[in-house]
């Protein structure tokens, strides 16, 4: 048998839960277990809490000149024939929320940065 270390006892490898309990016999006989020289497994890494926001806490995230300045850009874009500034801007502004870590968000602050209308600097700020 092989357990791994829980908030609230031990998982067993047969997927039983044995909680950390004396009373419990699959208590005593886990600690018999590890007495006996054997060693759980860590207990697992927690799942990552989601960064969400809002669009609009997202949007004011961007200084008024950051604004501003995309906005132009994503106009000048579509008359030179190219949509995907306001693609992006479309996306976001009818998102119910915004997950900072999603690979969308992330490659859209990267295309601000690559045409200049944000620096390194300020998507990492935007991100935290």
């Amino acid at each position: 048998m092989m357990y791994q270390l829980t908030q609230y006892g031990v998982l067993r490898s047969d997927g039983a839960h044995v909680p950390n309990d004396t009373r419990n016999a699959d208590w005593r006989e886990y600690l018999a277990w590890v007495e006996d020289g054997n060693t759980p497994d860590p207990m697992a890494a927690a799942p990552p809490v989601p960064r969400i926001v809002s669009p609009r806490e997202f949007r004011m995230r961007f200084t008024i000149a950051e604004r501003g300045a995309i906005t132009v850009a994503a106009s000048h874009a579509l008359i030179a024939g190219d949509a995907t500034l306001q693609v992006y801007l479309d996306d976001l502004s009818s998102a119910t929320e915004i997950d900072l870590d999603h690979p969308e968000i992330t490659e859209g602050l990267d295309a601000l940065v690559a045409v200049g209308l944000l620096t390194v600097e300020r998507r990492d700020e935007m991100l935290d």
